[in-house]
C-alpha cells in the first residue's frame, strides 16, 4: 500500500514537473513571437498648384484626415504634409493610391490622379501629390535611410516639381557655393542626397539657373536654421513658371528625419 502511494506520488510529481516546463516553454514561445511593427513608412506631401484640398485613399481605403477647417475636415490642403509627424505605417507590397478632389468640390467623387507603387518593408517614402489641376500627377521619392551618416553633418536633396521647367532642367546652387551646382534636375526628378555642415544662424539662398548660363532663373531665400544637424530634407521646388498666387514658384523644405 505505501509502495503504491510512493509510485502514485512520484507519478504526480513528474507530470507536474512536465506541465510547468510545457508552461514556461508556451510563455518563451510567445514572447519570442513579439516582433517590431512590419511595414513601409509614407508620408504624403500636397504640392499641386492652385490651391484645392486632395483626400488620398490607399487600396481603396480613405488614407488622410487632416483637422484643417469643418469644409475639409478629410483634406490634405495645399502644401499639406499628412501625417504631420513622423510616417503612417502601410502593408508592404503593391499598393494603389488614388487622390480625389472633397465631396465638397467633387459630388461625383470622381479620382484625379492615382499610382501604383511596390512598397518594399523597413523603407520610407514620400508620396507626393504635383503639377497642376484638373490633371495632378502622383509620384513616389524614396526617402534614402543611412545608418553611416554623420550626426554632425546635414542631409538634403532638392526635388523639382517645379511645372513648366525647361526640358533641360535647372542647374541649382546654394549661396554657400554659388560657383559650383549641386545638381542639374528636371522636372519629376530627384537629386541625391547632399552633405553639408548645419545652416545654424547663417541664411542660405537656392539659386535656379538654366544649364549654360549664369543668370538665376529664380531666387528662393531659405532663411537660417532650416538644415540641422543629424537631420535630413527635403527640398521641394514647385509652383508654375510664371504663375502667380497659389501657383507662384516656391519651395517646401520636407524634414523626413
Amino acid at each position: 500500500m505505501n509502495k503504491n502511494i510512493k509510485n502514485l506520488f512520484l507519478a504526480f510529481t513528474a507530470c507536474l514537473i512536465v506541465l510547468i516546463m510545457n508552461s514556461c516553454g508556451e510563455k518563451a514561445d510567445l514572447n519570442g513571437s513579439i516582433t517590431p511593427a512590419q511595414g513601409a513608412r509614407v508620408k504624403f506631401f500636397h504640392a499641386v498648384s492652385g490651391g484645392s484640398p486632395l483626400t488620398v485613399t490607399q487600396n481603396s481605403q480613405k488614407w488622410t484626415s487632416v483637422l484643417t477647417t469643418a469644409k475639409y475636415t478629410d483634406s490634405v490642403i495645399y502644401t499639406g504634409l499628412f501625417p504631420a509627424i513622423d510616417y503612417a505605417t502601410l502593408p508592404a507590397g503593391s499598393t494603389k493610391f488614388t487622390a480625389k478632389l472633397p465631396l465638397s468640390l467633387n459630388a461625383k467623387d470622381t479620382v484625379v490622379a492615382e499610382l501604383t507603387h511596390n512598397l518594399e518593408d523597413g523603407k520610407y517614402y514620400v508620396l507626393l501629390a504635383a503639377d497642376t489641376f484638373p490633371s495632378p500627377k502622383l509620384f513616389m521619392i524614396p526617402d534614402i535611410r543611412d545608418d553611416n551618416r554623420n550626426s554632425n553633418l546635414t542631409y538634403f536633396r532638392f526635388a523639382n516639381f517645379l511645372v513648366k521647367s525647361p526640358t533641360t532642367g535647372y542647374d541649382i546652387f546654394l549661396s554657400r557655393q554659388p560657383t559650383q551646382p549641386f545638381a542639374n534636375i528636371k522636372y519629376g526628378e530627384a537629386s541625391p542626397y547632399i552633405e553639408f555642415a548645419p545652416t545654424g544662424a547663417v541664411a542660405d539662398t537656392i539659386f535656379l539657373r538654366t544649364p549654360g548660363t549664369t543668370t538665376n532663373a529664380f531666387v528662393f531665400a531659405l532663411g537660417a536654421t532650416k538644415f540641422a544637424a543629424n537631420r535630413s530634407a527635403i527640398v521641394l521646388l514647385r509652383g508654375v513658371v510664371g504663375g502667380t498666387g497659389t501657383k507662384a514658384p516656391s519651395f517646401s523644405v520636407i524634414t523626413t528625419n
